[in-house]
């Protein structure tokens, strides 16, 4: 990964991220906290871990759904407080599964076009 191995690597320090099928949401957090779920592990500040979890939510079109849980939300809407979890720690490579199976047509363009930026 980047020109280097990582074989002897722990898989805990790889940064590498999954977003799995089923999305892999913590139902008993918000959006807001799915999303700062791995800052708040990394121990960053409270400060950054705001802006961070606000940049994504504003770039993933999520405002306004902040204080749901997500049996609250749409699949597609899960499916963007996934992708802003996975991309709120900032990985080296994120893998998906079948990252657009479970949402609509208009879903899907809009979430494909957010994963390629």
């Amino acid at each position: 990964m980047n020109q280097k191995l990582i074989d002897d690597v722990p898989i805990t320090k790889r940064n590498i991220g999954f977003v799995p099928q089923d999305f892999g949401l913590f139902p008993h957090l918000t959006v807001y906290g799915n999303i700062a779920y791995g800052l708040r592990i990394r121990k960053f500040s409270d400060d950054r871990i705001d802006l961070q979890v606000r940049r994504l939510i504003k770039m993933l079109k999520l405002y306004g759904l902040e204080t749901r849980k997500s049996n609250q939300l749409s699949w597609g809407q899960q499916q963007r407080v996934a992708l802003a979890r996975a991309l709120a720690i900032e990985l080296s490579l994120l893998l998906f599964d079948k990252p657009l199976s479970v949402v609509d047509w208009t879903s899907r363009k809009e979430i494909a076009q957010d994963i390629n930026e």
